[in-house]
């Protein structure tokens, strides 16, 4: 598989960004104060993961297997060892976390990453943020399956398959069967639209102008999307994926133009990203042992801090050594 080793800062800011704004998000679930916005993280991920997919394989020397292999060593070493930490901790502390079951059907069926219905409704894994990494593993199978065609018709095959999936699902929606329920939610046309922004920017440059105009109104969309998200019904996925996908290739023409600056320890927020997403619910855990009776702000504030502290020690010290450790198996 060829790919593009060169870091794209901007990417990584908003995979920070996203990552805090999911935190936040869940630090304050259940108070009355909901910021409900910073959800929408999850689009920007799955927007992101599309682009990303593309732009690692939009070469013709594109190889299936190493692909496959490379997305299976990124994401299930930790999401392993996240959701195992999470049947230890609801053996101890029974009920605390949200979904959690130590029952080996529902954690099996959680650790291979098939949809099941959760134990307390939904469609949803003993790791309960672990349903978005159902959606990103079908992906991947899914644009491992279009590797196997030739580059200019890959994109096209994608689109038919998640298209089709997608569409089934806004004419029969709220199917029973979970896997059916997961694999036809028009949610996966964001990763689809992460890979039109990728090829929409392959090559590309613009004028400064042009890149903050479509960022902008990337912004104003997801904001506008998530404010009439009920009067738009099903057109919601549109919306938020078209907005998403503009935030993202938006953001990328202007570091083109040298208009991003180079803030490290943002990137490295970016980098850490999806152990900040898996391992928030533990850093929650330890800072709830003490704030239970704070005020509303400063307890989210506490929760937000030790989420965020937790998944960069399980970043530096679990994962970035995981990954290390099979990029030199790779080279040897």
């Amino acid at each position: 598989m060829s790919s593009k080793s060169e870091t794209i800062w901007s990417i990584q800011y908003l995979r920070a960004l996203a990552a805090l704004g999911v935190i936040v998000f869940h630090s304050l679930s259940d108070t009355g104060d909901d910021f409900e916005f910073g959800a929408i993280g999850i689009h920007l991920f799955f927007v992101i993961s599309g682009f990303l997919m593309w732009s690692t394989t939009c070469l013709n020397t594109a190889d299936v297997r190493r692909f496959a292999v490379s997305r299976i060593k990124r994401i299930v070493p930790i999401y392993w060892i996240a959701t195992l930490l999470t049947v230890l901790l609801n053996g101890w502390f029974p009920g605390y976390l949200y979904q959690a079951s130590s029952d080996p059907t529902h954690v099996l069926t959680s650790l291979f990453f098939i949809p099941h219905s959760g134990i307390e409704g939904g469609v949803f894994p003993v790791l309960y943020q672990g349903w978005t990494l159902q959606y990103e593993m079908f992906f991947y199978a899914l644009f491992a399956f279009c590797l196997l065609f030739g580059l200019r018709q890959r994109l096209v095959v994608l689109t038919l398959i998640i298209g089709s999936l997608s569409l089934l699902g806004l004419l029969f929606p709220k199917s029973p069967n979970p896997l059916i329920a997961t694999y036809t939610d028009p949610i996966c046309m964001e990763f689809l639209a992460g890979a039109w922004a990728a090829k929409f920017c392959s090559g590309r440059t613009a004028a400064p102008w042009i890149g903050a105009g479509i960022l902008v109104s990337g912004l104003a969309g997801l904001w506008l999307g998530y404010r009439f998200e009920g009067s738009l019904g099903n057109l919601s996925w549109l919306v938020t994926a078209t907005a998403a996908s503009s935030i993202v290739s938006g953001s990328v023409l202007l570091e083109r133009q040298d208009m991003v600056p180079h803030w490290s320890w943002l990137k490295y927020g970016g980098e850490a990203s999806y152990s900040l997403y898996i391992f928030q619910e533990f850093g929650f855990f330890i800072a709830s042992r003490f704030t239970d009776d704070w005020p509303i702000l400063a307890k989210a504030a506490t929760l937000c801090v030790f989420a965020v502290a937790f998944g960069i020690v399980m970043f530096a010290c679990v994962e970035r050594p995981i990954q290390r450790r099979f990029s030199r198996r790779v080279s040897a």
